[in-house]
């Protein structure tokens, strides 16, 4: 009266091969996606400088101060993800994998 439960089931199994090709088009995938949204982020920064400047109250020397901050933030994040090479060799702090 009591079956097994996976008796009936289908157990698809995928070679190594298989994961990582998925694997590298969601990776591919993430990285168009992030690449689109730095994109789009950059290029609506100066559409809305001139709301920024209106609404925070700053000139243009304070948005350029703020931008090149906001710049150098993005820059820092990204040698403590990429590493910058060194004598040919990278540095891995804060890399996962």
């Amino acid at each position: 009266m009591d079956k097994p439960l996976l008796e009936n089931a289908e157990v698809k199994f995928q070679s190594p091969r298989q994961r990582k090709i998925k694997a590298r088009w969601l990776v591919m995938t993430f990285i168009f996606l992030s690449t689109v949204l730095a994109y789009t982020d950059r290029s609506n920064i100066s559409i809305v400088a001139v709301t920024m400047m209106k609404e925070f109250g700053w000139n243009e020397q304070q948005l350029a101060f703020w931008l090149q901050l906001f710049s150098l933030a993005i820059c820092f994040w990204e040698f403590l993800q990429d590493g910058c090479p060194i004598n040919g060799e990278e540095s891995s702090f804060l890399r996962l994998g």
